[in-house]
């Protein structure tokens, strides 16, 4: 379905069928998107801009979609809320890196992502090896780049894990060549690596 994009102004006209869906609504927080269940009918997919987790502009801000079909568990807005009521259908969140950071590892054996994260690097003081956990339920889109920042990964192996869905077909991926990089993008139903 082709959802022709159309300027409208203020008591000019109408809005058409086709774009009255296709435009963002906002929310100030998780609860307001819990008290809002969204309707995908005819393929048409709504899309919420939360300002924030609890209040506007804390850091949990950003754009989710309806998804009609969706059983994912609430997280709080990580990645999925789940209306109240609600056992099928839920918003999930659309990954965006538009203000990438970069993280720094220098201590620890594992470190698990989350969605605040963009760029990973592995640069530990003593050498050993890592484990880099990817989040059970990633957004659509979501995507990392794991970086050997020491140089050492032929060494001290760097294994990108996946408790949910598989990379590439598998759930985990051994980084063994020194100064490494990969990057990883969710499709909505595996990990594929870049």
């Amino acid at each position: 379905m082709g959802q022709a994009l159309a300027v409208q102004v203020q008591g000019q006209g109408s809005v058409s069928a086709d774009n009255l869906n296709t435009y963002a609504q906002t929310a100030d927080n998780v609860a307001a998107m819990r008290s809002f269940v969204g309707n995908a009918a005819d393929g048409i997919t709504v899309t919420v801009y939360m300002r924030g987790t609890t209040n506007p502009g804390d850091g949990g801000q950003g754009f989710f979609y309806w998804s009609p079909t969706s059983t994912a568990a609430d997280d709080g807005g990580a990645t999925t809320i789940v209306p109240t009521g609600q056992t099928v259908g839920a918003w999930l969140r659309l990954a965006s890196n538009t203000s990438p950071s970069v993280t720094i590892l220098t201590t620890g054996s594992s470190y698990t992502l989350t969605t605040s994260n963009y760029v990973l690097v592995v640069r530990k003081s003593v050498g050993s090896a890592t484990t880099v956990n990817l989040p059970a339920l990633p957004g659509m889109g979501q995507t990392y780049v794991i970086k050997d920042g020491k140089g050492d990964a032929a060494t001290n192996n760097i294994t990108i894990s996946s408790p949910g869905p598989q990379i590439d077909g598998a759930s985990s991926f051994i980084m063994a060549v020194n100064y490494e990089s990969i990057t990883v993008i969710f499709d909505g139903s595996n990990w594929n690596i870049t």
